[in-house]
């Protein structure tokens, strides 16, 4: 078999050019930007000749023998509205469609379509224009047929793109030991914040009991005292009213504030007054 592809010019009487039945009645028109672009690319175009399709009307295929076949065209620089595009297909499978590029220069031998690698035979090429216009028309140069064995990198091209993803996802996904680790990892450093807050409420609640305990003793002391000392602050009291109030009262005070030790006042005790019986004189 020859390692060089075989050339199928657009003009070859083997590629024939079909009408879509719905573009009959459509005729073929190209602008005057678009015609001075293209009979300038035609000089440089393979026998320098091109099939312009301006309309998505055409539609042509090719019988080859071989292992894989490239379209070629010719793209003019961007006039206005949509990029010319084509459906190609091999043996009637593997429909790909696809626009040519967008650019602002002329392209020359412009790849607009590669099959795949088939087993080496006869196969028939069917592209149909699916989008053309006067400011973008379809150029379509040359056929390129491959009649070489496909490479062995081909043929393993779908296992290794398979490990190789199956090897990214493996690589990208954590295992179940790291989730774990990580897991850890942020239980012990939330746990010094936790222990922080709750350190720091407990001794705001301790603080506050402390507080309220120390008021209420010191709520407790100073009404007791008020109470005990009302009677003797008055002073309406006779000589048996103080002689009770010192054996009863104040020992018990003093039992009650043993601790404190408070001092008392010594109260002057009133005397009795003497009374005179006036003798009869």
């Amino acid at each position: 078999m020859s390692t060089d592809p075989t050339i199928v010019d657009n003009n070859s009487p083997d590629i024939p050019f079909y009408v879509n039945p719905q573009y009959v009645n459509v005729t073929d028109q190209i602008s005057t930007e678009a015609y001075d672009y293209v009979q300038t690319a035609q000089l440089s175009a393979y026998n320098q000749s091109l099939a312009d399709i301006t309309t998505p009307r055409w539609s042509f295929s090719y019988r080859f023998q071989g292992t894989r076949i490239t379209v070629f065209g010719v793209v003019i620089p961007y006039i206005s509205g949509p990029l010319p595009a084509a459906q190609y297909a091999v043996d009637g499978t593997g429909f790909n469609t696809s626009s040519v590029p967008n650019t602002t220069r002329i392209l020359t031998g412009a790849k607009f379509y590669t099959s795949e690698y088939f087993p080496f035979g006869f196969h028939t090429l069917t592209v149909n224009v699916t989008t053309a216009t006067d400011n973008a028309p379809y150029l379509f140069d040359y056929l390129a047929i491959d009649t070489t064995d496909p490479p062995a990198s081909s043929t393993s091209s779908s296992s290794s793109t398979t490990s190789s993803s199956s090897h990214t996802s493996s690589s990208a996904s954590p295992s179940g030991s790291d989730i774990a680790l990580h897991t850890q990892g942020a239980s012990k450093s939330n746990a010094p914040t936790g222990a922080i807050v709750g350190g720091v409420i407990g001794g705001v609640v301790l603080l506050s009991a402390i507080a309220i305990g120390a008021w209420w003793l010191w709520k407790k002391n100073r009404t007791y005292d008020q109470s005990t000392y009302a009677y003797v602050k008055t002073g309406q009291f006779g000589t048996r009213d103080l002689s009770v109030y010192l054996l009863c009262i104040v020992p018990l005070t003093l039992r009650r504030h043993r601790r404190s030790r408070p001092t008392y006042r010594r109260l002057p005790v009133p005397r009795p007054r003497r009374i005179q019986l006036a003798h009869a004189q």
